[in-house]
């Protein structure tokens, strides 16, 4: 029989992986419903449409065939389950030739009136999702849900199940699994020409080519859906708006044509103008809508630049919609603020006359006291003229003008209220002010007296230099008292009711009482220097004592130490004697610098303190330096020691050998001769390391000598051995060690127990159902 050639046949394998393909992709333009990722049935996503499709394109990234449905009832199915399986049964790329469920299928359900939500998924998830779904439905969706955020709902469940499939990922769960092996032709069939295994490489080769490229075909597939998604949900968008806000701008025109007759064309051009802007930018958007007839998302076999261009069209005409929006909001803020004015400013005028009326009787009231209302009644004056201005405004419909002039004349009419019934309480006010700068002036001029008197006591018993910069405060504050009495004075001119200058009397008040403040810190200053003098008088002989004590102590610690402790210490104790005789010799003057001398004693023992505890710290330092110079040479002599025991005992040890040792010792009586603590350290060390070296090489030598008298005592033996089976060599036997009466063997893969765990239910997948 004529066999075809090889490549007739490759050609043909090639052509039936075509036709294939193009039968796939035919199916999935069959079923463009169940490809869409987002279907709202149920109406509830709205505007928020696209964050529901934007989280479900996060959790596709995982490689999941993510569906969002919304249905208002699973009627007439008996559950939501039910609803489900017959949904994946009625799309054919949700379910395989067998009927389960695609392994990297999720899919999620709500239903509105049975309130309750769904989520199914392929055998791929049920490892991350079999002990996560019903806690994501209950704990992320479905209070959401309750709550009606619908669309919030999926996005919390949709990202909770993303996290979960992260969160079971493993290294390599995503490999591509390894494709089953083509098996070998059989001789005599397959393609049954010479050469047939290589054309078996080349078929494997084409088979390969066409998988790949039908692999690349499936991924590019993804990626137009993903963009086509997105063009759906901005269409979806756009076409919210072009429905809602026509709508919108028409009920606003109804209301500026009802409103424009009644009011002044100064209020209604504002209105025509903000309705102008609204319609010609909703006129922009619907021209710019109509314009994209030929951007339909639906359309299949665009590329994914097309469809993003769909989308990018779309979200230009929600740009626009926002500035409609925004105009509109613009103009219905004019519209009630003008229809608020024409509603209720005709009252306000009237209230505002009413209180006009209240205010005249009650600034009288004020000004039958004897009290001079002028300012009040000219504020009064003021809000009645806006108020005969509001009026007449309201008579020419401009009512925005007369709504302003009526706020303005209400608050001014309140200011003139005001004004006149604080009259009597500036008059209290100033009056006690001025009752109590009188008392202050009186206390002020006592202290003054006092200030004085103690400034003498200090200066009879101490030194100029202690008191000389407050010797000019008692008249300085004596100044300030006048400059306060001759204010008082005024302030009380200014009470009076011929005059009523209340705030200027205040104001005065309040600058004499910032005198007086000046005046009494002088004197104040004066009394805390004498409490200070008799503190130091008082304080001298203890503080003096404590420091001469404190200087004995430290000097008698140096002392002590003297060889440790560096020469600097005692120059600074002489110093510190020299200023505490100072001190002393201050003290006995006839009239002393007591806060000087006190001063200087604080500092004689702080500085004090600090040189014993410098002494202490240099001591201590140099009393470890000695403690490691002696552990230092006791190390470097037990090490001496070791090295001259080991060589004694081994005769194998060369001379230079010893002669390191001999180094050594020459090194430790250095050490022991040397005066510095560092020298004595330092050759030590020295000593302990050519002791180590000496030892070290000395053991070297004698595993040396050992190993050589070792091999040739096994040479002589080998030679013994070899001498005596010359002499018996024709009389013994021989042999090998035999593998026979070994045992072992291969461990038997027919005694391993196990098994697999049943397809049945792995393939269909998981999830199910929650009420909410």
């Amino acid at each position: 029989m004529n066999r075809p050639p090889i490549l007739v046949k490759q050609l043909l394998v090639l052509a039936t992986l075509i036709a294939l393909a193009l039968t796939n992709i035919s199916a999935a333009s069959a079923q463009a419903t169940c490809d869409q990722v987002v279907v709202d049935s149920a109406g509830v996503f709205g505007s928020e449409i696209q964050r529901v499709g934007e989280a479900a394109e996060r959790l596709a990234e995982t490689g999941a065939e993510v569906r969002v449905r919304t249905i208002a009832t699973y009627a007439p199915s008996s559950s939501l389950d039910a609803f489900a399986e017959q949904l994946i049964g009625g799309c054919a790329t949700w379910h395989d030739a067998n009927g389960d469920r695609v392994s990297n299928l999720l899919l999620l359900i709500v239903a509105i009136e049975d309130r309750e939500t769904g989520a199914y998924y392929g055998a791929q998830w049920t490892g991350a999702l079999d002990s996560e779904w019903q806690a994501i439905q209950t704990d992320q969706m479905n209070p959401l849900f309750r709550d009606g955020d619908f669309a919030g709902g999926f996005v919390a469940g949709l990202d909770a199940m993303n996290q979960s499939i992260a969160g079971a990922a493993k290294p390599g769960d995503n490999a591509v699994p390894a494709q089953p092996a083509v098996p070998a032709a059989v001789p005599g069939e397959g393609i049954g020409v010479p050469g047939g295994a290589l054309g078996v490489l080349l078929l494997v080769l084409v088979l390969g080519s066409a998988a790949g490229g039908l692999f690349a075909y499936q991924r590019e597939r993804k990626r137009r859906q993903a963009a086509q998604q997105q063009a759906r949900l901005a269409k979806q968008g756009a076409v919210e708006q072009i429905i809602a806000l026509p709508q919108r701008i028409k009920h606003l025109e109804t209301r500026v044509t009802t409103t424009v007759p009644q009011v002044a064309a100064e209020d209604a051009a504002p209105l025509n103008a903000a309705l102008g802007t609204a319609q010609q930018i909703a006129n922009t958007m619907l021209l710019d809508y109509e314009q994209l007839d030929d951007h339909d998302p639906e359309r299949r076999g665009l590329k994914v630049d097309q469809y993003n261009a769909i989308t990018a069209a779309y979200q230009k005409i929600c740009a626009t919609a926002q500035e409609v929006a925004q105009a509109a909001d613009e103009l219905e803020t004019r519209l009630t603020t003008l229809e608020a004015a024409m509603r209720q400013t005709p009252q306000a005028v009237i209230d505002s006359r009413a209180a006009i009326e209240q205010a005249t009787a009650a600034i009288g009231a004020v000004a039958d006291e004897g009290f001079r209302t002028e300012a009040a009644q000219h504020i009064l004056a003021q809000a009645q003229t806006g108020l005969d201005e509001a009026e007449r405004a309201l008579e020419d419909r401009r009512f925005i003008v007369a709504a302003r002039l009526t706020a303005t004349a209400a608050r001014r009419t309140q200011e003139a209220v005001d004004a006149a019934q604080a009259l009597p309480q500036l008059k209290r006010q100033s009056e006690a002010a001025t009752s109590e700068l009188a008392q202050r002036v009186e206390r002020a001029t006592a202290q003054i007296a006092r200030g004085r008197q103690t400034l003498d006591e200090i200066s009879r018993i101490a030194a100029q230099q202690s008191w000389q910069a407050v010797r000019d405060y008692p008249s300085e504050a004596q100044q300030r008292v006048a400059q306060s009495q001759q204010t008082l004075e005024t302030a009380r001119g200014l009470i009076t009711m011929e005059r009523q200058a209340w705030q200027q009397a205040l104001e005065q008040i309040a600058v004499a009482n910032q005198r007086l403040d000046e005046a009494e810190q002088r004197i104040a200053a004066i009394i805390t220097l004498k409490h200070n003098i008799d503190g130091a008088i008082r304080d001298a002989p203890g503080l003096i004592e404590q420091a001469q004590a404190a200087l004995a102590a430290a000097e008698t610690y140096v002392r002590q130490y003297d060889a440790d402790i560096h020469d600097s210490i005692w120059d600074e104790l002489r110093r510190v004697g020299q200023q505490l005789d100072m001190a002393r010799n201050e003290l006995r003057n006839a009239r002393p610098d007591y806060l000087q001398a006190i001063a200087q004693v604080r500092q004689v023992m702080q500085t004090t303190q600090e040189l014993h505890r410098q002494a202490q710290a240099e001591h201590e330092a140099r009393e470890r330096l000695r403690q490691q110079a002696r552990e230092a040479q006791n190390q470097a002599q037990w090490t001496i020691a070791q090295a001259y025991e080991y060589m004694t005992r081994h005769r194998e040890v060369r001379h230079d050998t010893i002669a390191a040792l001999a180094e050594a010792e020459r090194y430790m009586a250095q050490a022991a001769s040397a005066a510095a603590l560092e020298a004595q350290i330092e050759y030590a060390r020295r000593a302990m390391m050519r002791a180590q070296h000496a030892h070290e090489q000395a053991q070297r030598e004698v595993a040396e000598a050992e190993r050589m008298r070792q091999a040739a005592l096994a040479a002589a033996l080998a030679a013994s051995r070899h001498r005596s089976s010359r002499g018996s060599s024709r009389g013994s036997s021989g042999g090998g060690s035999s593998w026979g009466s070994s045992s072992g063997g291969a461990s038997g893969w027919g005694s391993s127990s196990g098994g697999r765990s049943s397809w049945g239910s792995s393939k269909k997948g998981g999830g199910g159902s929650t009420k909410w």
